[in-house]
């Protein structure tokens, strides 16, 4: 028997009832439905993962992705339009990094979803 300390394997220690999670997240969802599709492809997510790290210029973002300059610079405008990355450009530079906290949260628990 589990003491009321302990949780189950599915269900976070702070997670609501299924009742009020749909409760709270509806008048969100469509929200939450536009940042899983910016994150939702492949190398969106990488770009999100490499900025955990901090600040990266880029021409740093680029050259650890396969994509051509102009693919590429495609996928940092759809994160930085669903304001999920900021830049800031110093002289002929531009440095990105993560705009919100929460993304950093999404990306932890998607990693230890996916057994990394």
């Amino acid at each position: 028997m589990r003491s009321s300390n302990e949780t189950s394997r599915d269900q976070p220690e702070e997670a609501a009832a299924p009742s009020d999670l749909l409760h709270d997240l509806r008048p969100h969802a469509a929200l939450a439905v536009r940042l899983l599709k910016a994150m939702a492809h492949e190398e969106r997510l990488l770009i999100l993962c490499r900025l955990l790290a901090g600040e990266c210029s880029a021409g740093e973002l680029a050259r650890d992705s396969a994509l051509s300059q102009s693919a590429f610079s495609q996928h940092l405008t759809v994160l930085r339009g669903e304001g999920l990355v900021t830049s800031r450009k110093e002289a002929q530079t531009v440095f990105y990094s993560l705009a919100r906290p929460d993304v950093a949260d999404i990306l932890y628990v998607l990693k230890r979803s996916c057994g990394a």
